[in-house]
């Protein structure tokens, strides 16, 4: 059975690892220095978004709206407009994503993974000799929400966690490696496509044209995965990431950060002691050219003490994130030494305690982040704060 607490966990602990390089990415230089920036519009979305407990944010969903997650309600969709609609949360068990245009939430059945095998009763580990093939070696039920009419369908059984990805055009879906054992597929307005290796992938992106994707593959170290899904053009090819100079395994993790508008990819490789507040960060940008990957070491940063905990890259190529009891969510411009503070503790005449970013909508144009205080009567012992879920307009800035 799968444990999707380990799951969120490790791609949270490679989310932080990877975002150590924000301040410093387009000069190599330590920015220390802050100023203060002209605030723009800021909405409050939700007021004690936890409702008496804390609550966890999912991320974006479209660019109008916010999943968070409570022990108290579940999921819950928070528009930007402060609508809010809760979502059937006792068949979630795993959010899968959201379609570009934020009209579907994608999720895992609660309950439905079971170990994969083929119609001859073989498993996987059997078939290609993983070794403790983990949630790769499962199938699970993967179903739709509509956020505006509150329908639910069955979308396929599906054997990786990256299934259920929608293009950025709104006319694919990703549905991981093919299986034969209990498929089913829906009906969807959707292509629906299939990686062609066996491939055991994560963090995995959608190309911006949509024309493939590129993910990492975890088995036999971390290497890079380009899949092209153009009929006149199909093909796909791994790419070791040592010799795409990186640097040696083990001694650098590599994280897949992001794909820009050109469809060029950023990652981090990041060495380090036994210290996680003390690393050395390596940044590099990978183009396609044909079936070759060309790459370029952008920037170097070393962090010393600091835990940077969120983090955004913008379309724009700014740097958004913020630190552990900090007093602002900061920004780095492009080619610039000195961050900005774009939302501080002050808002609406009240004076929070702390703040946090939270994410950037799909098209750069809004942050979400949350301010917290404790609030004026304690409840029980979990409810420690207060948090209010803001989101802030950065177009025109």
């Amino acid at each position: 059975m799968k444990n999707h607490y380990n799951k969120i966990a490790t791609k949270f602990f490679i989310t932080v690892f990877a975002i150590f390089f924000l301040a410093n990415y387009a000069t190599g230089k330590d920015a220390d220095q802050t100023t203060k920036a002209k605030i723009q519009k800021e909405i409050l979305v939700a007021k004690d978004a936890g409702e008496g407990t804390p609550f966890h944010t999912i991320g974006w969903c479209g660019n109008k709206g916010l999943l968070i997650e409570s022990d108290k309600f579940g999921i819950e969709w928070i528009g930007i407009n402060r609508d809010n609609i809760k979502l059937a949360t006792k068949r979630i068990e795993y959010i899968t994503g959201c379609t570009p245009d934020g009209k579907w939430v994608l999720y895992e059945e609660n309950g439905s993974s079971r170990v994969y095998k083929d119609k001859w009763g073989k498993s996987l580990e059997e078939l290609i000799g993983m070794d403790g093939p983990g949630w790769h070696g499962h199938i699970f039920d993967i179903h739709r929400f509509e956020i505006a009419t509150g329908k639910q369908q069955k979308l396929a059984v599906v054997r990786d966690d990256s299934s259920g990805l929608v293009s950025p055009d709104g006319t694919m879906i990703l549905l991981g490696n093919k299986h034969d054992s209990d498929l089913y597929i829906a009906e969807l307005e959707w292509k629906k496509l299939w990686l062609s290796n066996e491939w055991v992938y994560g963090s995995t992106r959608w190309l911006a044209d949509s024309s493939g994707i590129a993910t990492m593959i975890w088995d036999n170290g971390h290497s890079l995965g380009i899949e092209i899904f153009d009929k006149e053009n199909s093909w796909s090819k791994e790419y070791d990431f040592e010799a795409l100079g990186f640097g040696p395994k083990p001694n650098r993790s590599i994280h897949f950060n992001t794909v820009d508008k050109d469809n060029r990819l950023y990652f981090t490789a990041v060495e380090g002691g036994e210290d996680y507040r003390s690393k050395k960060f390596h940044f590099f940008r990978c183009e396609i050219k044909g079936h070759k990957i060309g790459c370029n070491l952008t920037g170097r940063f070393s962090e010393n003490g600091t835990y940077i905990n969120t983090h955004e890259l913008l379309p724009s190529g700014d740097f958004i994130f913020s630190r552990d009891d900090d007093n602002c969510i900061r920004r780095l411009k492009g080619g610039q030494s000195s961050t900005e503070c774009i939302a501080g503790l002050d808002y609406s005449g009240d004076t929070y305690k702390k703040i946090t970013l939270i994410g950037a909508s799909p098209n750069g144009r809004h942050i979400a982040f949350r301010r917290g205080k404790k609030p004026p009567k304690q409840g029980d012992r979990f409810y420690s704060y207060r948090y209010d879920l803001f989101v802030k307009e950065l177009s025109g800035e």
